[in-house]
């Protein structure tokens, strides 16, 4: 992993590592391999790539995202009940609530385009970059405001945008 603070340095990917016992640690710097995994990456557990008869070395090689895609998806389906759950809470704000909601509303647009396009890309390939562009990021502030400007344009907006190869 790399620690760099230029975002187009930074290496995103699929990590795992053994837990520590709590016995193990004896000092905050041991936390320190282990926060950059999960800021880099995700985890996943041992259990779940045997689950699906693969071994966590399978995802270094890009070929293998056929066989990875139906684990790779369950967590993407995870990430999208946790956006739906966002979508739900930005539902219950009040109207008159507009710049609460439009704050809570563009990082939920971002996520679920996210999740779109992890879904269409090759994770494993780490030439296949995987990210919302900044004119998309404009596009939606601005879809953003007409939605909340037309009644029930925020409902629809985030219906819209919702990833396509989700579940519901």
């Amino acid at each position: 992993h790399q620690n760099s603070v230029d975002p187009e340095e930074q290496v995103m990917g699929i990590y795992w590592f053994d837990r520590p016992a709590l016995d193990e640690i004896s000092s905050l710097e041991n936390w320190d391999d282990y926060l950059n995994v999960l800021y880099e990456g995700f985890y996943i557990p041992a259990e779940a790539f045997a689950r699906h008869d693969l071994k966590p070395e399978d995802v270094l090689d890009s070929g293998y995202i056929d066989s990875f895609r139906p684990l790779y998806d369950e967590y993407l389906e995870i990430t999208n009940d946790h956006l739906d759950a966002a979508v739900e809470y930005i539902k219950m704000l009040p109207e008159t609530q507009f710049r609460l909601k439009a704050s809570c509303m563009l990082p939920v647009l971002i996520g679920q385009r996210t999740v779109t396009l992890l879904r269409e890309g090759n994770i494993l390939d780490s030439k296949d970059k995987i990210k919302v562009t900044r004119d998309e990021i404009k596009s939606y502030a601005k879809k953003l405001l007409r939605a909340l400007i037309i009644p029930g344009g925020v409902k629809r907006l985030l219906e819209k945008n919702k990833d396509a190869g989700s579940k519901d």
